[in-house]
This record gives C-alpha cells, structure tokens and sequence, in this order.
C-alpha cells in the first residue's frame, strides 16, 4: 500500500486479490478472461493470415462486424462460429477444462 497526503492507496493486485474471494466477481471475471483470450487468438489467427477484418469475415463466412465484437471482446462467439474460424483457417478448434 502506498500512502499520499490523507489517502492510503491499494495496489491493484491487492484489490483484486480480496476481489476474487468473492465468488460472483471471480465467475464475472473468470468469463471476461475468457473473452479476452478468444479476441486475442481470433486476432492473431487472421493477422496471421495477413487479411484485414473484411476479407477475413468473407473468408468465413460472417460479417465484418461479428469479427469486429470477437476481436474486440465484446461479445462471446458461439462454438459454431469459432468451428467456422478455424476451418476456413485450416486450423482445428480445441478446447480443453484447466
């Protein structure tokens, strides 16, 4: 914890630390995690591609804006759409419980 003139501030692992007790922020949190990480993977495999949002959509088969929300996690895909990323890819979906 840092101290400034009248207010003790808390790191941020420290809050988050406390904030994971919490069975309802750790499920919310767990769930956005989630989001987060199909955004990075879906954006990696099409710059991997080299192909812009567009032509990526068009390649699988659904719209620029849906690519548009996965990339940027604002919207979980549906299992189908992710099957449908990775076999216009030439890639295989996996998914496996940690």
């Amino acid at each position: 914890m840092k101290k400034t003139a009248n207010h003790t501030l808390k790191d941020f692992g420290d809050v988050l630390y406390e904030e994971m007790k919490d069975n309802n922020f750790k499920a919310l949190f767990d769930r956005e995690s989630f989001k987060l990480d199909v955004a990075n993977a879906v954006r990696e495999l099409r710059e991997e591609q080299h192909l812009s949002q567009q032509k990526f959509a068009d390649k699988v088969g659904i719209s620029k804006s849906t690519i548009n929300r996965i990339e940027n996690a604002q919207t979980e895909p549906k299992l189908e759409t992710l099957y449908d990323i990775a076999e216009s890819t030439g890639k295989k979906l996996t998914i496996s419980y940690e």
